[in-house]
């Protein structure tokens, strides 16, 4: 339907303008693609969290039963659902004060239909959001239903075995993030569109703020509910460390006295021992490898140099960029 919508928009656009493209309404063009591909993707949310349970079920991180776990996902979704219409509402009501203050400046009868349609998209983007942010609080989910993940140091991914966690969260965050992006995108380009979005700066720069700020939280907040047992799990485990820093010191005296059996034995059980040991102090504490957390860091990077790009703006040499970069424009 949404399809149809576009191209619908696209056929009274051509009909207005024709050919110049620079008069077309790009921003609802690609406001309108922008959403359907966001919609595609978001499709496949609630699939990857249970594969994400799942993978953690079969590695025995995740101690439920094929029958406990079918419940816990079908508790979830009843939450979910509730997060997705209070935050969806939120979300619809935010758009609209953002219209008002738009049509205040600019009003026409194709604005305020706009202005509709748009809510309506917010609502429905809302509403994922919600659920996303019920997803968020998965860990802390897991900790009042008394569920234990099985945190292991020794575990080969280097997380403790919780790193389908932190890629679930960081593909969430990068769904989130198109919003923002889109944003971003468009905020460089009013100055220079040869249709007149000037009037849409200010609301678009604070809608800006909102999104990155929703899509950090999107990461960091239910990574943090994952730190908090994480860190928990190190205290227990690090007591088991010096346990075996006992042990290792008693075996290192055996064999520098030449007793307790094979020497070659001994030496092999303090290396086996001292790489346990090293394994808990080094354990990690964030469900999170380390070229996860680089690609989030550089993404956010990216998005926050609009802000600095604020202040290019109001340049006397930049307003001189933007009259040559709108020559160019067709």
């Amino acid at each position: 339907m949404l399809i149809v919508v576009l191209l619908l928009s696209a056929i009274q656009q051509y009909l207005s303008f024709g050919l110049e493209l620079g008069q077309w309404d790009a921003l609802l063009l690609t406001g309108i693609a922008t959403f359907i591909f966001g919609l595609r993707v978001v499709e496949d949310i609630p699939q990857r969290l249970m594969q994400m349970l799942q993978r953690l079920s079969d590695s025995r991180v995740l101690p439920l039963r094929e029958a406990e776990q079918k419940t816990f996902w079908l508790r979830l979704e009843e939450r979910a659902d509730l997060w997705a219409r209070i935050i969806g509402l939120l979300a619809a009501f935010a758009m609209v004060a953002v219209f008002i203050n738009a049509l205040a400046k600019n009003y026409s009868t194709q604005r305020a239909l706009l202005g509709v349609a748009e809510v309506i998209g917010t609502y429905i983007a809302g509403s994922y959001l919600g659920r996303f942010a019920c997803y968020g609080q998965l860990g802390w989910i897991f900790a009042k239903n008394s569920i234990a993940l099985d945190v292991n140091p020794m575990h080969v991914d280097g997380v403790g075995g919780l790193k389908p966690i932190g890629n679930y969260f960081f593909f969430q965050a990068m769904v989130v993030a198109i919003p923002a992006i889109f944003l971003a995108v468009w905020w460089y380009l009013f100055p220079i569109w040869p249709r007149d979005y000037t009037y849409w700066e200010e609301a678009y720069f604070g809608l800006l703020g909102f999104a990155i700020l929703i899509e950090i939280l999107a990461f960091v907040v239910p990574l943090w509910s994952f730190h908090t047992i994480m860190v928990k799990k190190k205290a227990e485990w690090v007591r088991k460390a010096d346990r075996i820093a006992i042990r290792i010191t008693e075996l290192q005296a055996k064999l520098e006295q030449g007793t307790g059996g094979s020497q070659q034995a001994l030496a092999s059980q303090i290396e086996e021992l001292s790489k346990r040991y090293w394994a808990i102090e080094n354990m990690a504490t964030w469900p999170l490898d380390v070229k996860t957390r680089r690609k989030f860091e550089i993404n956010n990077i990216l998005l926050l140099v609009t802000f600095a790009g604020d202040f290019l703006k109001r340049t006397t040499e930049w307003k001189q960029v933007v009259d040559v970069l709108k020559s160019l424009m067709p």
